[in-house]
């Protein structure tokens, strides 16, 4: 004989199966839903570069990552290198005091002490916009890594040759204290400034200040070309 099957097991039966199908149903919608990121920029940045402390002027270069957090806000993520060159001048003069190199050629003058100082740094920081989204300000942290051929400490020499033909003279520098590579933490606050906008790229005016544990101050002026994107997975 064969036994019966009780009608509420077909029941459980059912409704299990029933159960399993909507959970499989129901994962597979959230799998195939796109997920919600903010909406983020990319931008390029470049422009003039003014180091104040050496008194030397240069360019700059970065990349700009933003993602919004707000209807005004915005985080900042930027790589920035920066490259100035300059002369020492306190020494690029006709040289009077030297009564005989002035006697045999009275434009007798010494060479300028010619440096370079680059640095490469990276920042976060967070901005608000104003006026309709036209100005964007804020403020970040820094991290600067710089080298330079600046020297700290130097001598000046005038040095004279005796030659056949009569004395020789020559100038020089004697460098005694250089620090060529050092790193600082610091601060910057910059503003951005809507120029136009096409289809694909917006163009701004990019103004920047900062300042280090070191006691550099470099400011910025230039040019700064985004695309906005969305991320979807």
């Amino acid at each position: 004989m064969t036994s019966s099957i009780h009608p509420s097991k077909v029941l459980a039966y059912i409704f299990s199966v029933m159960m399993l199908l909507s959970l499989n149903l129901s994962l597979s919608a959230q799998e195939t839903k796109k997920i919600r990121f903010p909406d983020r920029t990319f931008g390029l940045t470049t422009g003039f570069s003014h180091h104040q402390s050496q008194k030397i002027n240069g360019f700059n270069l970065g990349l700009n990552h933003q993602i919004s957090i707000g209807k005004k806000t915005m985080l900042h993520n930027d790589l920035l290198f920066t490259i100035q060159s300059g002369n020492e001048n306190t020494h690029n003069a006709v040289l009077s005091g030297f009564s005989i190199p002035t006697a045999i050629n009275p434009w007798f003058r010494s060479a300028p002490l010619k440096y370079i100082t680059a640095g490469i740094q990276t920042s976060a920081g967070i901005s608000t916009s104003m006026l309709k989204g036209k100005i964007r300000t804020g403020t970040a942290a820094l991290i600067r890594y710089q080298t330079t051929s600046r020297p700290e400490k130097y001598i000046f020499n005038v040095d004279v040759v005796q030659t056949t033909s009569g004395p020789l003279y020559s100038t020089n520098y004697l460098i005694n204290s250089i620090r060529p590579h050092t790193f600082a933490a610091g601060a910057m606050v910059f503003a951005d400034i809507h120029l136009f906008k096409t289809k694909i790229i917006e163009t701004k005016g990019n103004l920047s200040f900062q300042w280090d544990s070191r006691g550099d101050r470099i400011f910025g002026a230039g040019i700064k070309l985004q695309k906005s994107y969305k991320k979807t997975s």
